[in-house]
């Protein structure tokens, strides 16, 4: 990737961070709880890595549940917040510093459709990842009627023109399997839509409605896959 357009990504994701530290717990944030716990099951004394991890939220949480956790992102702004929730470096989802057969389990959530070498980061994502640990992986819906809105702020925001750092790539769901199997080393076990409501209202989530909304929204897979916000890939390393 040239100097240039990774100087874009992190100029994007640096003015973008500094709006997290005093972001609530809205709805995204819930469902991708309950999907890590869903699917890495038990974490006690799991280690797992967590790319582009924001302002590390997921690394405290996962680290309350027992998880030796690293998080890790390009941007500097979003890493000076999430050093107060956990351990962290600064390093490229295209090109990551670890050793091969690493970790327990490899997530990325909203992360690899904002540069080209998309397929680069997912091989990274596998490269590091132990003989059946787990890899989940999230990307915006092409279908989602929410792109329209999304498309608008960014247009409102004058970062439309620094796409795909901004606004990222959409995929569908065969385009997001293939990527992940492609190495043929990576069984997709789960194939689902992610974020139907992308609620912002934090009064919600005190009276609990917000908890109870995500955990219907884990049961409705087949209307997910169709007007999520995003869809997510969950696979199985082989070898």
């Amino acid at each position: 990737m040239g100097g240039s357009n990774q100087k874009k990504l992190k100029d994007v994701w640096d003015a973008i961070a500094t709006t997290w530290e005093n972001s609530s717990e809205n709805y995204g944030k819930t469902i991708h709880k309950k999907l890590l716990v869903k699917f890495l099951g038990d974490v006690t004394n799991k280690k797992i890595l967590e790319i582009g991890c924001g302002d590390g939220r997921y690394l405290k949480f996962l680290q309350e549940r027992g998880a030796y956790v690293i998080g890790l992102d390009i941007s500097d702004v979003a890493l000076s917040l999430a050093k107060k929730r956990g351990q962290v470096i600064k390093a490229d989802a295209r090109n990551l510093p670890f050793k091969s057969n690493v970790f327990d389990a490899v997530f990325s959530f909203g992360v690899v459709e904002h540069f080209d070498e998309t397929q680069k980061a997912i091989n990274e994502h596998q490269r590091v990842t132990k003989k059946d640990g787990i890899i989940i992986i999230s990307v915006p819906n092409i279908f989602s009627p929410y792109n329209i809105l999304a498309a608008l702020w960014h247009i409102k925001k004058g970062t439309w023109r620094m796409r795909p750092a901004s606004y990222g790539k959409r995929f569908t769901l065969k385009q997001l399997k293939s990527m992940l199997e492609k190495s043929n080393n990576t069984e997709v076990i789960e194939l689902s839509g992610l974020n139907i409501f992308p609620i912002y209202f934090s009064f919600l989530n005190r009276i609990g409605f917000i908890s109870r909304l995500a955990e219907l929204e884990l049961k409705l897979k087949n209307i997910s896959k169709i007007i999520a916000l995003m869809i997510v890939a969950i696979g199985k390393k082989r070898r």
